[in-house]
């Protein structure tokens, strides 16, 4: 009798899994400001390049206890996006985000609230961009950007390089490994914390700074 127990209740606790991917391009000139609310799992990577756009691609994973869940969950599951002259905000949406579900209308049942997703973002922006980042816990990359920096997350393996622009970067716990340009740093202030975990800076030879 113990047995059929054990054996019902582990396939009852099965979960189905789905991954999906979402993509999304904006115009955007250099010069402007990206914001990012990462979703309570998963990674962030942005990358500067030569271009007059933001592109955006989210790979979702899912669980739900079935196929008809997933099908409710990838409804409402992924990120929005506010473009103004400047700046652009994208904001991940999503099981925990109770408040944004209600105010665009959808509902889920209350089985698959609070269930546990993650978005892995990929974000391509120009070269010249100021970024303001918000995430949970997932690994972090910047490369290739020239712009201002505020950067939190909950838990990270991060990795930044710093070309110019003022850098706030706080990490609650994991590592940060932060380089910067080996040529052309500008730059008035740099503020890298990890509360709990290890910090690695990496300077170049001809660096002139307060430290």
């Amino acid at each position: 009798a113990a047995f059929v127990f054990l054996l019902s209740l582990t396939t009852a606790q099965a979960q189905a899994k789905r991954t999906i991917t979402k993509t999304e391009v904006v115009d955007f000139g250099a010069g402007g400001t990206l914001t990012v609310t990462g979703a309570p799992n998963g990674s962030v990577s942005i990358v500067g390049a030569q271009t007059k756009e933001i592109e955006i691609v989210a790979t979702i994973e899912l669980e739900a206890p079935n196929a008809a869940g997933l099908d409710k969950l990838a409804g409402v599951t992924g990120f929005v996006t506010e473009a103004g002259a400047s700046r652009v905000i994208v904001t991940s949406i999503g099981t925990h985000a109770k408040q944004l579900l209600k105010k665009s209308g959808k509902k889920l049942p209350k089985e698959l609230l609070g269930l546990p997703f993650r978005i892995d973002y990929v974000i391509r922006v120009p070269r010249y961009t100021d970024l303001e980042i918000d995430g949970g816990k997932g690994d972090l990359s910047v490369e290739d950007v020239d712009g201002s920096m505020r950067i939190n997350f909950i838990e990270s393996n991060a990795k930044v390089g710093i070309i110019s622009g003022s850098t706030n970067i706080t990490v609650g716990k994991g590592k940060a490994d932060v380089a910067f340009a080996a040529k052309g740093w500008r730059s008035r202030l740099v503020n890298v914390q990890v509360a709990s975990g290890d910090l690695n800076v990496h300077l170049p030879v001809n660096l002139s700074a307060e430290l």
